[in-house]
């Protein structure tokens, strides 16, 4: 069941954790040598003990993932889709069986959208997507402007949301894709869009499957002509 695309990044989530574990503890280790605890250094461990719980818990979850992939955050990621099993079958079938594409630093794939950070994997089915817009955020030093950042966010029926970061012309270029996938989601950002679907999800996302529908009737009907 662990051999493919998803079992690799588990994996390889599952060793950068380890890593920078040791590394954390080597850092926790060389902190603590810096004191003299006999001229009251002791009031270090205020800082050493909390570090070397989170590097304890860090080890804890370190050990579930590797003892049981399915505990690993990117199999109860896929698992919002549907049984988990034959979501990570049918992305195998689908990278195998699809030309792959890199937009904005994501992996395109068929209907999934993939992208890789040290300890995880963002994942999108992309009719699930019910809303895509650009973030565009200023930046100044001594309010003086230096320049602007892009983000594309995406946001699916099941509250998952994530920010991809890239350049102008990428982003679009991601957003564009998503809503030639599916066109009956809801594209660009408004103070109204951000409201309701912060106090009225669920009425927001029966908006956009009312939209899919109406796609559906419309291209049925064009077809029939």
């Amino acid at each position: 069941m662990w051999d493919n695309f998803i079992g690799q990044q588990i994996r390889r989530c599952n060793r950068n954790l380890l890593i920078w574990n040791i590394a954390f503890l080597f850092a926790i280790t060389t902190f603590a040598s810096m004191f003299d605890y006999s001229e009251g250094g002791w009031s270090s461990l205020l800082i050493t003990i909390p570090m070397l719980l989170i590097a304890g818990w860090n080890l804890s979850n370190w050990k579930k993932r590797v003892q049981d992939y399915t505990r690993h955050p990117i199999c109860k990621r896929l698992a919002s889709f549907g049984t988990l099993e034959q979501l990570i079958q049918e992305i195998e079938t689908t990278i195998l069986t699809n030309p792959e594409e890199k937009i904005a630093g994501v992996k395109v794939v068929g209907p999934w959208l993939f992208k890789s950070t040290v300890f995880g994997l963002t994942c999108f089915h992309v009719k699930d997507i019910v809303w895509v817009y650009q973030k565009v955020t200023s930046h100044s030093v001594n309010l003086i402007p230096t320049g602007k950042s892009f983000a594309a966010l995406l946001l699916d029926r099941h509250g998952y949301s994530a920010e991809i970061l890239a350049g102008k012309d990428k982003v679009e270029a991601l957003m564009a894709h998503i809503c030639q996938q599916s066109p009956w989601i809801v594209a660009g950002f408004s103070k109204d869009l951000e409201k309701m679907w912060k106090s009225k999800k669920a009425e927001f996302i029966a908006a956009v499957d009312e939209r899919r529908k109406d796609f559906a009737k419309a291209t049925a009907a064009s077809a029939g002509r």
